[in-house]
This record gives structure tokens, sequence and C-alpha cells, in this order.
């Protein structure tokens, strides 16, 4: 669950969005990846996980920050966010057809279009269909990536797809030996979100 305020300190969230230097790796290279390659790394992406970390967000006038809790299984996912993003504690249920959202009062506002509800109800959109795969390293399904980047192990630093520019600043590798994102922007015309995860959990046991 997740708190918010449509206000945050200008340093604290310059210190969110910009991160620390000394944890952001730059590759020496990048190259422009063949989508047809890419795409079929992609098809291997993981379909339940739980990733945990940090969101924060800023628009050119308004800024905000929350932990971050998402749990993907299938295309079914939840997600909660805690932290002064401009409302209280948030939690958000769904799959392709339809969104739930839980605010702090209780109330449970429901849509088939999840970015228009986040929108109205956060201040901000989460571009939740691509965004699964994103945070994986891995282009989404759909319209081909209008720019794909990798570095010289093959990862991920770019991808133009969606209406989104998706940059990979670091990686980070798991108690099961595999590399994920740990710090990523995305950006559109509108706004800037940034994500810093501090774990991943693949196929989790309950």
């Amino acid at each position: 669950m997740f708190q918010s305020s449509p206000f945050v300190s200008l340093g604290f969230l310059l210190l969110l969005l910009g991160g620390c230097a000394s944890r952001i790796s730059h590759p020496d290279a990048l190259y422009q990846a063949p989508h047809q390659k890419v795409r079929q790394q992609s098809a291997n992406a993981f379909t339940h996980f739980i990733a945990q970390g940090k969101i924060g967000f800023s628009d050119g006038h308004t800024g905000g920050n929350a932990s971050l809790y998402w749990e993907q299984a299938d295309d079914n996912y939840q997600i909660r966010l805690l932290g002064p993003i401009g409302m209280g504690a948030v939690h958000i249920q769904g799959d392709p057809r339809i969104i739930h959202l839980k605010d702090p009062k209780g109330r449970i506002l429901t849509a088939k279009k999840p970015e228009e509800l986040l929108q109205t109800t956060l201040g901000f959109a989460i571009p939740l269909s691509g965004l699964r795969y994103w945070l994986q390293g891995n282009i989404a399904p759909g319209p081909v990536p209008k720019i794909i980047k990798v570095d010289t192990k093959g990862r991920i630093r770019q991808i133009e797809q969606q209406g989104w520019t998706i940059f990979y600043e670091n990686y980070q590798q798991t108690g099961e030996n595999i590399e994920f994102p740990y710090k990523l922007t995305l950006k559109n015309e509108k706004i800037r979100l940034k994500f810093i995860f501090n774990r991943w959990i693949i196929d989790p046991k309950y």
C-alpha cells in the first residue's frame, strides 16, 4: 500500500529521480539491436514474479514518490503503493479486461482502461500493459519498438515503444543468478517515471 502527496520536497525528488551516481553503470558501447532477436529473448519473460522498490514521478510541475510492490501472475497483477504521491495508501488489482483500485478511504474504483483510472486517481498514468515486460528488461508485445539499444553483454539499455522511451541505468543479479534491471526511467511527452528495485522474486512459493 502506498501514501502520496502532490508536492514533494525538491531535494528528495531530485535524489530519487537522479539516483546515486556511484551506483549507475554506464556501458562503454551501445548497439542497435535487431528487433527479431530481442523479441525472441523477450518471449522468455517471466510470467510470475514479485518486484519491490521505489517509484518516483515528475511532470515538470509536481512530483512524488512511493514504495512499490508489484506481483505478476500470468495476466493478473496486484500493485501496492505506499508513500507521499498525492494521497494515502493505494492497492491496485487487475487483468487485461478490468482494473480495481482501492483508495485510502476504502472506496473501490473500477475501470476497463487502467491508464485512465490511474491518471484520474493518482494524477499520473502508469503504462501497465507494457510495464510488466519493460521492468524485466524486455520489449512488450505489440508494435515493433522504434529504438532498441543493447550493451556489450546483450542487455537492453534503451527502448522506444508504445509512446514511451525506457532507459536502463543498471542491472543487478538476483538469488536465482538472473540479471534484472535495478534502476530504469520511463518518459513520454508528459511525464517521467523512475523505478529503483531492491528485490526480485521469481516464481514465488507460498
